[in-house]
């Protein structure tokens, strides 16, 4: 008799999920005509290295909206870079670390009616 084939199976568990994503990039040259020596601006707070290329921010986030067929979703909010390394907004780090999670969120589509969103952050 011929060999059965065996059932496939998804190499990637997320497979039929609509995972959405975005990237933001920020960044510039700051020139300091003074040329301050260490290259440092004073009371600046963002851009505080004189005379230099710099990343001040780089956004990811990753979205997958629940459906009724696919009850769980959830939504990754992370940033990099010099905005990051001063806001911290869940306290992730110190002042110094220069990536943040801005969001992180799970969500449930439950089968009520049309469907209730339920929202679980973490």
């Amino acid at each position: 008799p011929a060999p059965t084939a065996l059932p496939s199976t998804s190499p990637v568990p997320m497979e039929g999920m609509p995972t959405r994503g975005r990237v933001y990039l920020q960044g510039g040259y700051l020139d300091n005509l003074n040329h301050p020596d260490p290259e440092t601006n004073q009371y600046h707070t963002f851009d505080y290295r004189a005379n230099a290329i710099t990343l001040d921010c780089l956004q990811l986030l990753l979205e997958n909206e629940p459906t009724l067929d696919r009850p769980v979703g959830f939504r990754v909010n992370v940033i990099g870079g010099q905005i990051a390394r001063v806001i911290h907004a869940n306290g992730l780090g110190t002042y110094n670390t220069p990536i943040d999670l801005l969001e992180g969120v799970i969500r449930f589509k439950a089968p009520l009616g049309g469907g209730l969103d339920i929202l679980t952050v973490s």
